[in-house]
């Protein structure tokens, strides 16, 4: 979540036993403070981890806000961000011994975390809750060979272990029978048509010379066929 959407969070939005968030507004400093809508102007409802989860509850019971917020500044209103940066992240930082890490930085590391976890691009769009696909690729694209790196791995050790999985179900390959020498082996009639091995075998295909013989009109012959005796010239006069 970006600092403006942590600030502007209240706890109705908040479902501490389902552990989502809607996310449907951001803090802003600009003309005064004050929550407006988010910076891609969308809202969004995300999944925290269980433990997340808990600490926020805990939170909540430990610093209560009367106004619904939940995170408050020390007098009790909502948070300025600038202050909160100064005055606690700065020192926590440097107590942690991470100098120079920037707030938004945690971001940053979310969608790392993603991305290293396998999470789909689509996925880690949502959740950021970026304006397109096209932002989180220019922005984590670069983070992606690692991820195909470990796919690649996955289906190593899928290949290597199929032979072992094929033993433990008994899947034994059938064989065709073979025909006698000299021998061609007879084809079925549904066997007609698309028969090569590569194509999906259509049964309608064999019924094409059956269906051309069906239409066509059988009529009285030209002539008489010849016969011996005098009858054969008469047959023939017209």
């Amino acid at each position: 979540m970006r600092s403006g959407e942590l600030w502007a969070r209240r706890i109705e939005r908040l479902n501490i036993l389902a552990a989502t968030i809607d996310v449907v507004a951001s803090m802003s400093e600009a003309g005064g403070l004050h929550a407006g809508p988010t910076k891609t102007g969308k809202r969004r409802t995300i999944t925290v981890p269980r433990f997340l989860a808990q600490m926020l509850a805990e939170h909540i019971g430990r610093y209560p806000s009367p106004d619904g917020w939940v995170f408050t500044a020390a007098e009790g209103g909502p948070v300025h961000h600038h202050n909160f940066r100064h005055r606690r992240y700065t020192r926590a930082v440097d107590a942690a011994a991470f100098p120079g890490v920037r707030f938004h930085d945690l971001r940053h590391t979310c969608a790392a975390l993603l991305i290293a976890a396998g999470r789909h691009l689509e996925e880690v769009k949502t959740y950021l809750g970026h304006s397109s696909i096209r932002v989180t690729i220019d922005r984590y694209g670069h983070l992606f060979p690692e991820a195909r790196a470990a796919i690649a791995d996955a289906l190593d050790a899928t290949y290597r272990s199929a032979p072992a999985a094929c033993a433990r179900n008994r899947i034994r390959p059938r064989r065709a029978s073979a025909a006698p020498k000299g021998r061609r082996p007879a084809r079925s009639t549904t066997s007609l048509g698309a028969d090569d091995g590569i194509r999906t075998r259509d049964p309608n295909l064999g019924k094409v010379v059956l269906y051309q013989l069906s239409h066509v009109r059988v009529g009285p012959p030209l002539y008489k066929p010849r016969s011996s005796g005098p009858e054969t010239t008469a047959s023939l006069r017209p």
